[in-house]
């Protein structure tokens, strides 16, 4: 039995039965790496005025004695896969033979170029053969003849090319080619270089490249779309809810951050539920709560001014954790409100059980005004973490032994409480603000810093200017170097220190480095202007010729940083006091230098 030659001819025979195609194929296997080719045509004639193309084949056969069962891959050898890449593809063809009456099976694989590089890429190099997957050659003629048109279509594969962004910007349409027609009613991953599709890009200036990769269809129904109606549980109201198909048969509600609906639809069931996720903001956590709990206890839900039963039974269990959850959010809130925090700065999900349970004695102090025990040694501040931030608050003796009264440090309450004496002791005392009792690192994280009553505290000490005015101006570096820091917060930051800038250029006679400071807060906010670097340079010009004032050396350095001359800032840094560069090492405004 000449397998190789019954083999080609089944091949042979499957090909002459499409009216468009001409076989031009070799049964002695003399032919280096293919045994011919496929003459594809357009129409009839099949005349050289009528060609489409040619697709390069080769057949592969083997005998035995049941051919029945199923051929899922053939080991082919990766140098013949090498070879086939040099040939821009090749249609392989797999014929079992029945060992005993001739019969054939045919499968086949169109290893355009993206595949082959797929299957090599897939095994070791080490490995001699790799496994091709292979399909049921099918007995019509129309299929078949796709088959072979998909094949000429894939050879202008190019794996070498990649995908170009300057192509994808410049496409036009998209033509996609398959041998099935997909379902693009539903979401759909499609391998782009399993040989059994093509997807081709059409550039505005004529181009077609095929693309590699994957191709994911996703119907508009499996994007979020806008819901067009109000969700109302209990008291509970959200106005901007969002609808997804996440499946065939499911659709996922988002209501609101946090709350969200699961409808599940089968030919024999219908089904809803509900999910409560601890994501989003102090507010957004308490609203999901409190629509959870009515939609647990009362069953049904407002769709648009139309109630609708669920079919929920209520779950006692369910109600009273998601009531525990919303007592300790609520207490949260209350705590916030009283010390004037706004609660979307606060990472509510980074909150541990020993956290909690030390802000429940917060609230208690706080919001309650109970005094509460704890072993301190003395009045002093108290930080008081929240997840990853802070509440700075302060702690006096209570009227019970080691037990404290807690107060808001930056309350307006408590201004002019505190004083301060220079480091060496000499020299009378001097009031501050609060915000002068914080140090730097902890300004970034402080939650309850009451940022707009800033002004206000340091106006109350204007009977001390010299003090007040130098305190002040620290404020502001502080404030600038926390806006460096939490990148979160820095609008908030910056703006606080412009604020307070502002009021330090109207009551301390435009001091230098206030218009200094006035300038670095608009450089990290990128609002320069060209009027503002040309009064940069009147006075970076002014210091260097006017040493008189204490810190001219600097000041002119920092000119030098907000225009962005390196050089400058390299050369003057090298010829003022060690200790002073130093010093201005500290300050925010050399974090604007790139040097």
């Amino acid at each position: 039995m000449d397998v190789e030659a019954l083999s080609v001819a089944e091949v042979e025979r499957s090909v002459a039965l499409c009216p468009l195609l001409k076989p031009f194929l070799d049964k002695n296997d003399k032919t280096p790496l293919t045994d011919g080719h496929i003459e594809v045509y357009d129409k009839a004639p099949l005349s050289n005025a009528n060609r489409a193309g040619r697709v390069p084949v080769q057949v592969k056969g083997r005998t035995g004695k049941r051919i029945d069962t199923p051929q899922k891959h053939w080991n082919v050898p990766r140098v013949d896969l090498n070879g086939y890449l040099q040939e821009s593809g090749v249609l392989y063809f797999f014929v079992r033979v029945n060992s005993g009456t001739g019969e054939c099976v045919t499968y086949y694989a169109n290893l355009a170029p993206f595949t082959i590089t797929k299957l090599l890429a897939s095994a070791p190099e080490t490995s001699p053969t790799i496994p091709v997957p292979l399909t049921a050659l099918p007995s019509n003629s129309h299929a078949i003849d796709s088959i072979v048109r998909l094949a000429l279509r894939t050879r202008d594969q190019n794996p070498q090319a990649g995908i170009d962004p300057v192509l994808l910007e410049a496409a036009e349409s998209f033509t996609f080619y398959s041998l099935r027609e997909p379902n693009f009613g539903q979401r759909t991953r499609i391998d782009l270089d399993s040989g059994n599709v093509s997807l081709v890009l059409h550039t505005k200036g004529g181009m077609a490249v095929p693309l590699p990769g994957v191709l994911e269809i996703i119907p508009d129904d499996y994007s979020k779309q806008r819901v067009e109606a109000d969700f109302a549980a209990g008291d509970t109201v959200y106005t901007e809810s969002y609808r997804q198909r996440i499946d065939d048969q499911t659709v996922r509600i988002s209501i609101g951050p946090g709350i969200s609906l699961t409808l599940t639809e089968s030919a024999d069931n219908r089904s809803m539920k509900a999910h409560l996720e601890p994501e989003g903001s102090l507010a957004d956590r308490i609203r999901a709560c409190k629509f959870m709990l009515a939609l647990n206890s009362g069953g049904t839900i407002t769709v648009g001014g139309k109630e609708t039963a669920l079919g929920i039974v209520a779950d006692d269990k369910l109600s009273r954790e998601v009531g525990e959850v919303l007592s300790q959010l609520q207490m949260l809130s209350e705590l916030f409100d009283a010390l004037g925090v706004d609660g979307n700065l606060a990472s509510i999900g980074d909150i541990d059980d020993q956290q909690m349970s030390q802000l429940e004695v917060l609230h208690r102090a706080i919001v309650k005004d109970e005094e509460v025990q704890a072993a301190m040694p003395g009045p002093g501040f108290v930080r008081q973490a929240v997840g990853p931030a802070q509440l700075v608050l302060f702690a006096l003796a209570g009227e019970s032994e080691n037990h404290w009264r807690i107060i808001d440090l930056f309350s307006s309450d408590f201004r002019r409480q505190f004083w301060a004496r220079s480091e060496s002791g000499d020299g009378p005392e001097y009031p501050v603000t609060p915000y002068d009792c914080i140090e730097e690192e902890h300004v970034t994280s402080a939650l309850n810093l009451r940022l707009d009553g800033l002004v206000g505290a340091y106006q109350t000490l204007l009977d001390w200017p010299r003090s007040t005015f130098a305190n002040a101006t620290q404020f502001v570096l502080k404030l600038l170097t926390a806006s460096d820091t939490n990148a979160a917060r820095a609008d908030e930051f910056l703006a606080a220190a412009e604020g307070l800038n502002d009021w330090l250029l109207e009551s301390d006679q435009q001091a230098p480095h206030h218009l200094v400071n006035r300038w670095q807060i608009l450089h990290r906010r990128d609002l320069l202007t060209a009027e503002d670097r040309l009064e940069i340079r009147k006075l970076k010009h002014k210091m260097a010729g006017d040493r008189t004032h204490p810190l001219s050396e600097m000041l002119e350095i920092a000119c030098a940083i907000l225009l962005g001359e390196s050089d400058e800032v390299e050369y003057l840094s090298s010829h003022i006091k060690r200790d002073d560069l130093e010093r201005m090492r500290t300050w925010p405004i050399w974090s604007l230098y790139n040097g």
